[in-house]
């Protein structure tokens, strides 16, 4: 007979039984009683295993749970174990009893075989967190499913409706709460894989489970997410029940800062969030609320030289307390510096101030009438310009908030920043300072300004350096107020004085300084005043030189004293210690060029290429990136000495955007082949570069060899 529960069978025969078992211990007399063996162990897909049972006396056999069958025979019991389809390993007895004494058989089983990411079986969070944690990095799985509950919101599908991109970013995990196992959905597609593209479609909120299918990758090697754009929602459903969110509950705020904010969002909440701290030194913060919005924190800047710590904890009746993290940073005197001692100064968190006018404002890719909404532009002074990476709008100020759009500041305005040093592919940059002051700079022409009233604002001339006042003693010298007539096509203004932006100290020879010589196109910023009745800028600043547009003098013959008096390309020493110097100019026909560069026996061992990049109009946002360079139109090269020392080699083409062949024709070349070093001019036709008459180009020039390749060395010209 069959039974799954009881069976009742007189005791037969011992019978030999072998088994990877648990025995009991024989027993003796007429009351034995034993059963081999005691322990059975079967996979997922079930099986069978017989028991024998050594007793003289009525014996019954029963099993406590329903996957478990057994059947009997003489002395004894087949055990049949279903299939197992649960995820977990399961565990049920058999009891074998007589009269009042009872043995059991346990029966293990392993978990069942359920193949997750399947429509019929979409992932977990937890177990989609360990799979994809599991891959080498940034290698993409095949399309997968796999479900969980919206913890955190980056950006919903709505927010990204009017940019057309259709997209939203999230984070998900198994119970919409604070997880180690989360897992970021990066700028999914919505419902039937594509853009959201109306706003009466449902939307997703916190709490909503949500089901996607898509590739997923582990970022890096150390972030788990989807594939940039390759996955999307199959369906949303609303959750009900309460949930709250804080999208970034740890955040650091420079010593500087007196105010920080926690995002939080909410979710069929009928009650208040409650908000506490531990800190004595937060003034103020947002202590309750019921909607979606921030938890707002006032406090003191850092006036001493360590770091501090708050913590909050958010609570709300029948969720997890969620705990934040304020952390300030040690005070750190802001020292003063100009562009040049930023530029040179290492990568770090020590913070300087910097003044100096905007030369150049980043703008955004999609909308070229608008400023990039990081707020990236170039602040320049008498000793050079700084690229500035991002402006917040007060120290710890939040990122894109397009500061510049909203202070209203423009080109040529006097403006004051604090910030770090930092750097990006070797190029020095301040990175995300925050916005001080700044005052407004009104650009004149020269006879505009020669017409204006004397007075304290400030305007802008850009034009030819002309008749530079020489000192007195020594007339081979300048004079050392930096004295000078600027021109442009409208006339000329007397530039009574150059001092430095940061001090406003006079005297300081500043256009020796800056090697800065007639035929020299020069940007000044200074107010309007006049002197005996002549009218002049008094005082001004210097805001940018570009080497100047007449090179009449310049002759190719490997002799280099004439290019005494042209400005070197923007550099480092510490950053190129072998590439000394290069040099460009125009006279209005051809473009010359100029480079030297040490340790010869490398040069020769490695073919010494130099090469040159062209900026035709000078807009890093138009134009090829080559040779981690935006913008550029043209490049070609130069190998000063190929083999012998009067043998060189130049691109008979150009190449690049709109240039290709483009033959370079009547190209003069001279230059030297010294024990240590090399040394090169050259003359290109401008007529063959398609570079237009009155534009402004930027040029750069580096070397391949010897890990010198990573710094371009800027020139800025006007072709005239």
């Amino acid at each position: 007979m069959k039974l799954k529960y009881f069976l009742t069978l007189a005791a037969g025969a011992l019978l030999a039984f072998s088994s990877c078992v648990q025995e009991d211990p024989i027993f003796s007399g007429e009351d034995a009683f034993q059963i081999s063996p005691s322990l059975i162990s079967v996979g997922k897909d079930g099986g069978k295993e017989t028991v024998e049972v050594n007793t003289t006396a009525t014996w019954t056999a029963t099993s406590n749970v329903d996957w478990i069958t057994v059947t009997t025979a003489s002395n004894k019991v087949t055990v049949t174990v279903d299939k197992n389809d649960g995820e977990n390993a399961r565990q049920g007895t058999v009891d074998i009893k007589v009269n009042s004494d009872k043995r059991v058989i346990t029966v293990k089983q392993a978990a069942g075989g359920i193949e997750y990411g399947t429509k019929e079986h979409p992932y977990p969070v937890s177990k989609l967190y360990d799979y994809v944690s599991s891959l080498g990095a940034d290698a993409p799985t095949d399309d997968i499913y796999f479900e969980g509950i919206i913890y955190q919101i980056t950006e919903n599908f709505n927010a990204n409706l009017a940019n057309g991109y259709g997209n939203a970013t999230f984070t998900i995990t198994d119970d919409g709460k604070a997880s180690d196992k989360k897992f970021l959905v990066y700028r999914a597609l919505y419902i039937g894989n594509k853009k959201y593209d109306n706003a009466a479609d449902k939307d997703i909120n916190l709490g909503d489970k949500v089901v996607l299918c898509g590739q997923c990758v582990n970022y890096k090697g150390n972030t788990p997410e989807t594939n940039s754009g390759k996955a999307y929602l199959i369906s949303i459903e609303a959750g009900t029940s309460p949930s709250i969110a804080v999208a970034t509950p740890e955040i650091s705020v420079p010593a500087a800062a007196t105010s920080a904010k926690f995002s939080i969002a909410t979710n069929n909440l009928t009650e208040n969030w409650t908000v506490t701290t531990n800190a004595d030194w937060i003034k103020d913060w947002t202590k309750s609320g019921k909607e979606s919005g921030s938890i707002d924190v006032s406090f003191e800047a850092n006036t001493v030289e360590t770091p501090r710590e708050a913590v909050f904890t958010v609570k709300y009746n029948g969720l997890d307390d969620i705990t934040l993290k304020l952390t300030q940073e040690a005070f750190s005197a802001i020292s003063d510096a100009t562009a040049a001692e930023i530029n040179a100064k290492a990568d770090g968190s020590d913070l300087f101030r910097m003044k100096g006018v905007v030369t150049e404002i980043v703008m955004d890719k999609s909308d070229a009438t608008k400023y990039n909404v990081y707020g990236n532009f170039y602040i320049s002074d008498e000793t050079g310009s700084v690229y500035v990476y991002g402006l917040l709008p007060e120290a710890g100020g939040a990122a894109k908030q397009d500061v510049l759009t909203a202070k209203g500041v423009k080109v040529g305005d006097v403006i004051t920043v604090v910030g770090p040093k930092g750097s990006h592919k070797d190029s020095p940059q301040m990175v995300n300072a925050y916005y001080e002051s700044h005052v407004s700079v009104t650009a004149k022409t020269a006879t505009e300004f020669n017409a204006l009233e004397d007075g304290s604002d400030l305007f802008l001339i850009k034009g030819k350096v002309k008749d530079i006042v020489m000192d007195k003693n020594d007339p081979t010298k300048y004079n050392k107020y930096g004295n000078f007539y600027v021109e442009d096509e409208t006339g000329s203004v007397y530039v009574y004085g150059i001092v430095p932006i940061s001090t406003g100290k006079s005297g300081q020879d500043i256009l020796t300084t800056r090697g800065v010589k007639a035929g020299d196109i020069v940007t000044v910023v200074g107010p309007k005043g006049s002197h005996k009745g002549s009218p002049q800028m008094v005082n001004g600043y210097l805001a940018a030189v570009e080497p100047g547009a007449d090179a009449a003098g310049i002759t190719i013959d490997g002799e280099f004293s004439d290019w005494a008096d042209v400005a070197t390309g923007v550099t480092s020493a510490a950053e190129v210690p072998v590439y000394a110097e290069f040099k460009a100019a125009s006279d209005g026909t051809n473009l010359y060029f100029y480079a030297k560069r040490d340790n010869r026996a490398a040069i020769w061992a490695g073919g010494g290429y130099f090469y040159f990049d062209v900026d035709a109009d000078n807009n890093s946002e138009t134009g090829t990136e080559k040779d981690g360079v935006p913008g550029l139109e043209s490049w070609f090269y130069i190998k000063p000495f190929a083999g012998t020392a009067d043998a060189h080699a130049i691109a008979t083409e150009f190449k690049g955007e709109g240039m290709e062949g483009t033959v370079i024709s009547n190209i003069k070349f001279a230059g030297l082949d010294g024990e240590s070093y090399v040394e090169f001019e050259a003359s290109i036709p401008i007529a063959d570069m398609n570079v237009t008459k009155g534009s402004t180009i930027k040029i750069y020039s580096w070397g391949n060899k010897d890990g010198y390749d990573v710094q371009k060395m800027p020139v800025t010209l006007t072709i005239e």
